[in-house]
């Protein structure tokens, strides 16, 4: 028997994945997004859940994970941030830090960075 009710809360939530890359220099930079522009970000079209974060440098992956809030219109951006010998890379809402970051990311490195969001929870 088909569950109408899941049916209908699964059809009122989509994945959205943001990539972003670029080749860092070893200073605190925000990361390229679509159409290689870098600022502090891109609007959303409705409310949902930033769920994760995962960063390649190129030999390792880097991830963070968590459950952000979003609400209509926020802005998501990515920015890294250097914290001593390496960078923490962390998903920005409205161009401040959220929680969710990958650690450790080698500085110099070329990053390649997904940001997944569900919206519509």
């Amino acid at each position: 028997m088909i569950n109408n009710t899941l049916n209908y809360l699964l059809a009122q939530k989509s994945d959205l994945l943001l990539t972003f890359s670029d080749q860092t220099s070893g200073i605190s930079t925000y990361i390229h997004g679509g159409g290689t522009v870098a600022g502090d970000g891109f609007p959303l079209p409705k409310a949902g859940h930033l769920l994760r974060i995962d960063c390649w440098d190129g030999s390792t992956l880097h991830s963070g994970d968590g459950s952000v809030e979003l609400a209509q219109g926020d802005r998501i951006s990515v920015y890294a941030q250097v914290n001593g010998s390496y960078y923490d890379v962390y998903v920005r809402v409205n161009g401040i830090n959220s929680e969710l970051h990958a650690a450790s990311v080698p500085l110099s490195a070329p990053l390649m960075v997904t940001v997944h969001i569900v919206l519509g929870l």
